[in-house]
């Protein structure tokens, strides 16, 4: 169940209910790294639908960015809110995440993304968190936890 403690790190359940108003000032909100309807999607080929400019050629379009890019863009909030929290003689303490995010139907973030912010949590003092209630337990089919599923190194 859900207590004021954990509603506290939990940005989603603010926009609900009347428990709590706003995040506390110790908690830090960053973008969901959606790669499909998120702020930095990632290539899709597509191909042009009668009606749209130049469709006659049937040519397909590139969209969007590489998985790796989306990654380091994502990561890049975390990297500099760390930093920025560090800067103020204060230290991080977690950074708690679902490896596969089940709330908004089951969002996977890109590769190397937890890599890349465990990397930075730790170098500024702080945990990983891996809540794998949801997506944990062999539930994604390829790996026992969700946060395994997206951390392939890119090199």
């Amino acid at each position: 169940g859900h207590t004021l403690a954990t509603l506290d790190v939990s940005p989603y359940k603010h926009r609900q209910g009347k428990e709590i108003e706003d995040c506390p000032s110790y908690v830090r909100k960053l973008p969901c790294p959606d790669v499909y309807r998120g702020m930095h999607s990632i290539e899709r080929i597509t191909q042009q639908k009668p009606g749209d400019k130049e469709s006659s050629s049937g040519k397909k379009q590139q969209h969007g960015i590489s998985e790796i890019e989306a990654a380091k863009i994502y990561a890049s909030y975390v990297e500099l809110e760390c930093e920025e929290i560090t800067s103020e003689g204060q230290s991080v303490s977690a950074f708690l995440m679902e490896g596969g995010m089940s709330v908004a139907g089951v969002i996977l973030p890109p590769k190397s993304y937890l890599r890349r912010c465990v990397d930075a949590v730790r170098k500024a003092g702080g945990l990983y968190i891996a809540d794998e209630v949801q997506t944990g337990f062999g539930r994604l089919g390829t790996c026992m936890w969700a946060f395994q599923y997206s951390n392939d190194d890119d090199g």
